[in-house]
């Protein structure tokens, strides 16, 4: 009995954790899912296997119960994290964006790598090239 929590605790972290990796693998590669079916199972796979791991927990190892609990701990967080950002990060506040060749940009204000303030009126009559990446979050 004493393993189970265990196992249970380190299957939802390395399901987690590997959703994450996999996931954030496909953000160079522009081939991140409109819609990450697969990774929102396996989100909800670990984060029940990361609580069933503390609700079968057993002190009879503290030291075993203390990595299973960290484990699970981090699995949970990890997995609530990762839905978060897909329900409340994925969405632009403006709606469907729709660019063309030749619109004009909205006025934006940033800063350099340098620190140093940049406004886009700063670009005004010279031909620009904003490259745009999707992350899906």
């Amino acid at each position: 009995m004493d393993l189970i929590y265990f196992t249970l605790g380190l299957a939802g972290f390395l399901l987690v954790m590997g959703t994450w990796i996999q996931y954030l693998l496909t953000i160079p590669n522009g081939a991140v899912p409109e819609w990450p079916t697969g990774g929102l199972i396996a989100q909800g796979a670990g984060f029940i296997l990361a609580v069933l791991s503390l609700v079968t927990l057993s002190f009879d190892r503290p030291v075993l119960a203390g990595i299973s609990i960290l484990l699970a701990l981090f699995a949970i967080s990890m997995a609530i994290f990762f839905y978060w950002l897909l329900f409340t990060q994925r969405q632009t506040p403006i709606g469907e964006i729709r660019v063309e060749v030749g619109d004009k940009i909205l006025p934006f204000e940033a800063f350099t790598a340098e620190g140093e303030r940049f406004e886009s009126d700063e670009l005004l009559g010279q031909r620009v090239l904003f490259k745009f990446f999707r992350g899906g979050w």
